[in-house]
């Protein structure tokens, strides 16, 4: 076989299926998707890789953002949206994950892990950020 089938994925962004030639490597195949390795811990099939690591049919690349001390990863989710996940420096606030997110809190009722919170609330590591519409009236 002249080409081998593999996957890319980025977290917060869709798996991408590509062709490429034998003897490809893991750079070769972050320059089809744009992605740069740059803030980022690769991976093939789970295991930790490097660039120059040649790829085999069905294999799956992974980028799994490098997490350095005093980070935090935090879920957001808004009804009718997808779930993103971030990773935030401690002592971020529920405020900056909602900006990262492209959210505002207009018209939504505010959680983290199901409690009431505030956009000024520091995150903790593991926090679900929840969206939920407001409902008004009796």
């Amino acid at each position: 076989m002249s080409q081998k089938f593999i996957k890319i994925a980025k977290l917060g962004d869709r798996v991408q299926e590509f062709f490429v030639d034998n003897g490809s490597t893991v750079a070769d195949a972050l320059k089809l998707t744009g992605y740069e390795a740059i803030g980022f811990d690769l991976r093939v099939n789970g295991a930790s890789a490097q660039p120059e690591v040649k790829l085999n049919d069905g294999d799956i690349v992974t980028l799994v953002p490098a997490i350095k001390g005093g980070q935090h990863m935090v879920k957001v989710a808004k009804l009718g949206d997808r779930v993103q996940e971030f990773y935030l420096d401690e002592g971020s606030t529920i405020g900056k994950a909602l900006e990262m997110a492209g959210y505002t809190t207009e018209g939504f009722d505010l959680r983290v892990n199901g409690a009431s919170a505030d956009p000024d609330d520091e995150l903790d590591d593991g926090d679900i950020i929840t969206l939920v519409p407001a409902i008004k009236g009796g």
